[in-house]
């Protein structure tokens, strides 16, 4: 009987770790990827409806991290830049756009790498804000964000 609970456990452990394969808009979650209230927090600071991006956390590094999206056929020029902080990182590759990639660009579809990352999350009173070590991936369709900001002023 013991054997096969281990076996069932196992086997649990095997598909949810290996049932990654989520997309958010064409493009493919990192693998171990996990969306959470603190970035969830982070994605609705940008996109209040949460209609045109999602956010989604990773203990792994930055690094192996880009070296993901690098790999994924639908994004192009990635671009690398320094922050403020040394030992920040961030990160931007873009699908679906001749414009330059840019956290500007409000066509086609966007991977934002971020760590470390602030989220504010509200509290009764004040704002509290985290720092996460982690990184922090965010998927934004700048179509629908596009389409979102023209409804809201009435366009």
């Amino acid at each position: 009987m013991r054997t096969i609970h281990v076996v069932l456990a196992a086997l649990a452990l095997a598909i949810t770790s290996s049932a990654s394969g989520e997309e958010f808009s064409g493009i493919e979650v990192y693998p171990g990827a996990k969306r959470d209230p603190l970035a969830d927090a982070y994605c609705k600071a940008y996109d209040a409806a949460g209609e045109a991006s999602r956010c989604f956390r990773t203990s792994d590094g930055f690094e192996k991290v880009a070296a993901f999206y690098s790999r994924q056929p639908a994004l192009k020029r990635p671009r690398f830049g320094p922050m403020k902080r040394p030992g920040a990182s961030v990160g931007i590759f873009c699908a679906r756009t001749d414009d330059a990639c840019t956290l500007t660009t409000m066509k086609g579809t966007q991977v934002v790498l971020m760590q470390p990352w602030t989220a504010q999350v509200k509290k009764p009173v004040p704002v509290d804000q985290y720092e996460n070590k982690d990184v922090l991936v965010r998927i934004v369709d700048k179509d629908k964000l596009a389409g979102a900001l023209n409804r809201r002023l009435g366009k």
